[in-house]
Protein backbone atom coordinates (compact mmCIF):
# COMPACT_ATOMS: atom_id res chain seq x y z
CA UNK A 1 0.00 0.00 0.00
CA UNK A 2 1.32 3.41 -0.98
CA UNK A 3 1.72 6.39 1.34
CA UNK A 4 3.54 5.48 4.55
CA UNK A 5 5.45 2.56 5.99
CA UNK A 6 4.15 0.30 8.72
CA UNK A 7 6.93 1.56 10.98
CA UNK A 8 5.90 5.21 10.55
CA UNK A 9 2.29 4.35 11.27
CA UNK A 10 3.09 2.35 14.39
CA UNK A 11 5.52 4.95 15.73
CA UNK A 12 2.83 7.62 15.44
CA UNK A 13 0.19 5.32 16.96
CA UNK A 14 2.41 4.46 19.94
CA UNK A 15 2.78 8.18 20.73
CA UNK A 16 -0.97 8.83 21.03
CA UNK A 17 -1.51 7.56 24.62
CA UNK A 18 0.94 10.11 26.02
CA UNK A 19 -1.10 12.83 24.27
CA UNK A 20 -4.36 11.61 25.81
CA UNK A 21 -5.68 10.71 22.35
CA UNK A 22 -7.89 7.63 22.27
CA UNK A 23 -7.42 5.38 19.24
CA UNK A 24 -8.66 2.09 17.78
CA UNK A 25 -7.94 -0.02 14.70
CA UNK A 26 -9.50 0.49 11.29
CA UNK A 27 -9.34 -2.06 8.50
CA UNK A 28 -6.07 -1.92 6.54
CA UNK A 29 -6.37 0.53 3.65
CA UNK A 30 -9.90 1.53 4.69
CA UNK A 31 -11.83 4.00 6.85
CA UNK A 32 -14.12 1.55 8.65
CA UNK A 33 -13.67 -0.20 12.03
CA UNK A 34 -12.79 -3.87 12.25
CA UNK A 35 -15.87 -6.03 11.80
CA UNK A 36 -17.18 -7.26 15.14
CA UNK A 37 -15.31 -4.60 17.10
CA UNK A 38 -16.93 -1.78 19.06
CA UNK A 39 -15.31 0.88 16.85
CA UNK A 40 -14.61 4.21 18.51
CA UNK A 41 -16.45 3.01 21.64
CA UNK A 42 -13.52 0.65 22.16
CA UNK A 43 -10.84 3.32 21.72
CA UNK A 44 -8.09 3.34 24.31
CA UNK A 45 -4.98 5.11 25.59
CA UNK A 46 -3.60 1.82 26.96
CA UNK A 47 -0.22 1.33 25.30
CA UNK A 48 -0.23 -2.44 25.79
CA UNK A 49 -3.58 -2.81 24.04
CA UNK A 50 -2.33 -0.78 21.10
CA UNK A 51 0.83 -2.88 20.80
CA UNK A 52 -1.35 -6.00 20.87
CA UNK A 53 -3.43 -4.66 17.97
CA UNK A 54 -0.26 -3.87 16.05
CA UNK A 55 0.94 -7.47 16.38
CA UNK A 56 -2.27 -8.70 14.74
CA UNK A 57 -2.21 -6.75 11.45
CA UNK A 58 -1.06 -3.48 9.92
CA UNK A 59 -4.25 -1.62 10.77
CA UNK A 60 -5.16 1.92 9.85
CA UNK A 61 -5.63 4.24 12.82
CA UNK A 62 -8.96 5.60 14.06
CA UNK A 63 -9.07 8.53 16.48
CA UNK A 64 -12.12 8.78 18.73
CA UNK A 65 -13.03 12.46 18.93
CA UNK A 66 -15.31 12.45 21.97
CA UNK A 67 -13.05 10.46 24.29
CA UNK A 68 -10.05 12.49 23.13
CA UNK A 69 -11.96 15.77 23.65
CA UNK A 70 -11.38 16.81 20.05
CA UNK A 71 -13.40 18.73 17.51
CA UNK A 72 -12.11 18.07 14.00
CA UNK A 73 -13.25 20.17 11.05
CA UNK A 74 -13.27 17.89 8.01
CA UNK A 75 -12.88 19.97 4.84
CA UNK A 76 -13.87 17.69 1.98
CA UNK A 77 -13.31 17.88 -1.76
CA UNK A 78 -16.41 16.56 -3.51
CA UNK A 79 -17.32 18.45 -6.70
CA UNK A 80 -20.73 16.72 -6.86
CA UNK A 81 -21.71 18.52 -3.66
CA UNK A 82 -20.21 21.90 -4.44
CA UNK A 83 -17.02 23.92 -3.95
CA UNK A 84 -14.20 22.59 -1.72
CA UNK A 85 -14.83 22.90 1.99
CA UNK A 86 -11.55 24.72 2.51
CA UNK A 87 -12.67 27.83 0.63
CA UNK A 88 -15.91 28.05 2.64
CA UNK A 89 -14.08 27.49 5.94
CA UNK A 90 -11.50 30.15 5.18
CA UNK A 91 -14.37 32.56 4.53
CA UNK A 92 -15.97 31.60 7.86
CA UNK A 93 -12.60 31.92 9.61
CA UNK A 94 -12.16 35.40 8.15
CA UNK A 95 -15.62 36.54 9.27
CA UNK A 96 -15.09 35.14 12.78
CA UNK A 97 -11.49 36.43 12.91
CA UNK A 98 -10.18 32.95 13.76
CA UNK A 99 -6.43 32.30 14.02
CA UNK A 100 -4.72 30.98 10.90
CA UNK A 101 -5.58 27.28 10.55
CA UNK A 102 -1.89 26.52 9.93
CA UNK A 103 -1.38 27.10 13.66
CA UNK A 104 -3.31 23.86 14.22
CA UNK A 105 -2.43 20.22 13.57
CA UNK A 106 -3.61 19.40 10.04
CA UNK A 107 -3.98 16.21 8.04
CA UNK A 108 -4.22 16.23 4.26
CA UNK A 109 -6.66 13.50 3.19
CA UNK A 110 -6.15 11.21 0.18
CA UNK A 111 -8.68 13.17 -1.90
CA UNK A 112 -7.00 16.50 -1.17
CA UNK A 113 -9.21 17.57 1.72
CA UNK A 114 -8.04 18.64 5.16
CA UNK A 115 -8.64 17.70 8.80
CA UNK A 116 -8.23 20.65 11.20
CA UNK A 117 -7.82 19.59 14.83
CA UNK A 118 -9.10 21.62 17.79
CA UNK A 119 -9.26 20.80 21.50
CA UNK A 120 -12.69 20.76 23.14
CA UNK A 121 -12.05 22.58 26.42
CA UNK A 122 -15.35 23.93 27.76
CA UNK A 123 -18.57 22.04 28.44
CA UNK A 124 -20.09 23.81 25.44
CA UNK A 125 -17.23 22.55 23.25
CA UNK A 126 -17.82 19.01 24.47
CA UNK A 127 -21.54 19.28 23.70
CA UNK A 128 -20.82 19.72 19.98
CA UNK A 129 -21.92 16.77 17.89
CA UNK A 130 -20.98 15.44 14.47
CA UNK A 131 -22.63 17.02 11.45
CA UNK A 132 -22.46 16.76 7.66
CA UNK A 133 -22.47 19.88 5.45
CA UNK A 134 -24.44 21.86 8.05
CA UNK A 135 -21.83 24.56 8.58
CA UNK A 136 -21.34 24.77 4.80
CA UNK A 137 -21.17 22.44 1.81
CA UNK A 138 -18.27 19.95 2.07
CA UNK A 139 -17.58 20.83 5.69
CA UNK A 140 -18.22 18.01 8.14
CA UNK A 141 -17.70 18.17 11.89
CA UNK A 142 -16.25 15.20 13.76
CA UNK A 143 -16.80 15.48 17.49
CA UNK A 144 -18.45 13.48 20.28
CA UNK A 145 -20.05 10.43 18.72
CA UNK A 146 -17.61 10.25 15.81
CA UNK A 147 -14.07 9.59 14.70
CA UNK A 148 -11.49 10.52 12.08
CA UNK A 149 -8.92 8.46 10.23
CA UNK A 150 -5.60 9.23 11.85
CA UNK A 151 -2.41 10.51 10.21
CA UNK A 152 -0.13 7.95 8.53
CA UNK A 153 -3.12 5.80 7.57
CA UNK A 154 -3.45 4.77 3.92
CA UNK A 155 -6.42 4.34 1.61
CA UNK A 156 -6.77 1.62 -1.03
CA UNK A 157 -6.97 3.01 -4.55
CA UNK A 158 -5.35 6.33 -3.66
CA UNK A 159 -1.71 7.27 -4.16
CA UNK A 160 -1.58 9.46 -1.07
CA UNK A 161 -2.40 8.56 2.51
CA UNK A 162 -3.49 10.76 5.43
CA UNK A 163 -0.49 13.07 5.56
CA UNK A 164 0.21 15.14 8.68
CA UNK A 165 1.21 18.76 8.19
CA UNK A 166 1.12 21.96 10.19
CA UNK A 167 1.61 21.59 13.93
CA UNK A 168 2.05 18.34 15.86
CA UNK A 169 -0.91 16.77 17.65
CA UNK A 170 0.79 17.70 20.92
CA UNK A 171 0.18 21.35 19.99
CA UNK A 172 -3.60 21.23 19.53
CA UNK A 173 -5.12 24.66 20.17
CA UNK A 174 -8.42 25.15 22.03
CA UNK A 175 -11.50 25.48 19.85
CA UNK A 176 -12.03 29.23 19.30
CA UNK A 177 -15.07 30.52 21.19
CA UNK A 178 -16.64 32.06 18.08
CA UNK A 179 -16.43 28.75 16.21
CA UNK A 180 -17.72 26.83 19.23
CA UNK A 181 -20.80 29.08 19.37
CA UNK A 182 -21.42 28.49 15.66
CA UNK A 183 -21.27 24.70 16.14
CA UNK A 184 -23.52 24.48 19.19
CA UNK A 185 -26.52 22.13 18.80
CA UNK A 186 -29.91 23.79 18.58
CA UNK A 187 -31.67 24.00 21.96
CA UNK A 188 -34.59 21.62 22.44
CA UNK A 189 -38.02 23.18 21.83
CA UNK A 190 -39.88 24.55 24.82
CA UNK A 191 -43.09 22.93 26.01
CA UNK A 192 -45.06 25.83 24.48
CA UNK A 193 -43.30 25.48 21.11
CA UNK A 194 -43.94 21.74 21.11
CA UNK A 195 -47.62 22.26 21.92
CA UNK A 196 -47.99 24.85 19.15
CA UNK A 197 -46.36 22.49 16.64
CA UNK A 198 -48.69 19.65 17.66
CA UNK A 199 -51.75 21.88 17.25
CA UNK A 200 -50.57 22.93 13.80
CA UNK A 201 -49.90 19.33 12.75
CA UNK A 202 -53.41 18.26 13.74
CA UNK A 203 -54.95 20.99 11.58
CA UNK A 204 -52.40 21.36 8.75
CA UNK A 205 -53.80 21.73 5.22
CA UNK A 206 -52.25 21.56 1.72
CA UNK A 207 -52.71 25.34 1.53
CA UNK A 208 -50.52 25.72 4.62
CA UNK A 209 -47.79 23.66 2.95
CA UNK A 210 -47.99 25.73 -0.24
CA UNK A 211 -47.62 28.93 1.77
CA UNK A 212 -44.62 27.61 3.73
CA UNK A 213 -42.91 26.36 0.57
CA UNK A 214 -43.25 29.85 -0.86
CA UNK A 215 -41.43 31.26 2.18
CA UNK A 216 -38.68 28.63 1.74
CA UNK A 217 -38.22 29.54 -1.93
CA UNK A 218 -37.90 33.23 -1.12
CA UNK A 219 -35.38 32.60 1.65
CA UNK A 220 -33.24 30.32 -0.50
CA UNK A 221 -33.19 32.80 -3.37
CA UNK A 222 -32.01 35.58 -1.05
CA UNK A 223 -29.28 33.45 0.54
CA UNK A 224 -25.69 33.57 -0.69
CA UNK A 225 -24.85 30.73 -3.05
CA UNK A 226 -22.41 29.12 -0.63
CA UNK A 227 -25.04 29.06 2.13
CA UNK A 228 -28.01 27.67 0.21
CA UNK A 229 -27.46 23.99 0.95
CA UNK A 230 -27.04 24.72 4.66
CA UNK A 231 -30.27 26.75 4.60
CA UNK A 232 -32.07 24.01 2.63
CA UNK A 233 -31.18 21.55 5.38
CA UNK A 234 -32.55 23.85 8.10
CA UNK A 235 -35.75 24.63 6.19
CA UNK A 236 -36.33 20.97 5.34
CA UNK A 237 -35.95 19.97 8.98
CA UNK A 238 -38.49 22.58 10.05
CA UNK A 239 -41.02 21.48 7.42
CA UNK A 240 -40.66 17.78 8.26
CA UNK A 241 -40.96 18.62 11.94
CA UNK A 242 -43.98 20.90 11.46
CA UNK A 243 -46.10 18.80 9.10
CA UNK A 244 -47.40 15.28 9.77
CA UNK A 245 -45.65 12.33 8.13
CA UNK A 246 -48.42 12.02 5.53
CA UNK A 247 -47.00 15.21 3.96
CA UNK A 248 -43.34 14.19 4.05
CA UNK A 249 -43.08 12.61 0.62
CA UNK A 250 -44.72 15.65 -0.95
CA UNK A 251 -42.39 17.95 1.00
CA UNK A 252 -39.36 16.00 -0.26
CA UNK A 253 -40.50 16.25 -3.88
CA UNK A 254 -41.30 19.95 -3.62
CA UNK A 255 -38.03 20.83 -1.91
CA UNK A 256 -36.10 18.91 -4.54
CA UNK A 257 -37.89 20.89 -7.25
CA UNK A 258 -37.12 24.18 -5.51
CA UNK A 259 -33.46 23.21 -5.07
CA UNK A 260 -33.19 22.33 -8.76
CA UNK A 261 -34.82 25.61 -9.79
CA UNK A 262 -32.26 27.67 -7.85
CA UNK A 263 -29.34 25.68 -9.24
CA UNK A 264 -28.34 23.32 -6.41
CA UNK A 265 -26.90 19.97 -7.62
CA UNK A 266 -29.56 17.25 -7.55
CA UNK A 267 -27.44 14.63 -5.78
CA UNK A 268 -26.44 17.04 -3.05
CA UNK A 269 -30.03 18.25 -2.60
CA UNK A 270 -31.40 14.71 -2.33
CA UNK A 271 -28.88 13.87 0.39
CA UNK A 272 -29.57 17.10 2.27
CA UNK A 273 -33.34 16.62 2.22
CA UNK A 274 -33.08 12.93 3.14
CA UNK A 275 -30.76 13.77 6.05
CA UNK A 276 -33.21 16.34 7.42
CA UNK A 277 -36.11 13.91 7.09
CA UNK A 278 -34.16 11.16 8.84
CA UNK A 279 -33.22 13.51 11.68
CA UNK A 280 -36.90 14.23 12.37
CA UNK A 281 -37.76 10.53 12.34
CA UNK A 282 -35.07 9.61 14.90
Amino acid sequence: MAGFTKEERQRFWNALPDLGIYSFPLLPGQKVPVKGSSGFNGATIHAGTIRGWQRQRDWNIGIACGASELVVVDLDVNPENGPPGLSAFLDIASRLELPDIEQNPLTVTPRGGLHVYYKAVTDDDKAIRCSTSELAVNIDIKAAGGYVVGPYSVCDGWLNGYEPCGMSLQDIKPLPTALSVLLQPAPPPTVLETAETMRFMLNATPEDLTRYLGFVTDDLLMAAHGQRNELLNAKAWKLFNRFPSSYHETISDCLLGIASAIGLPEGQSRRTIASARKAVMV
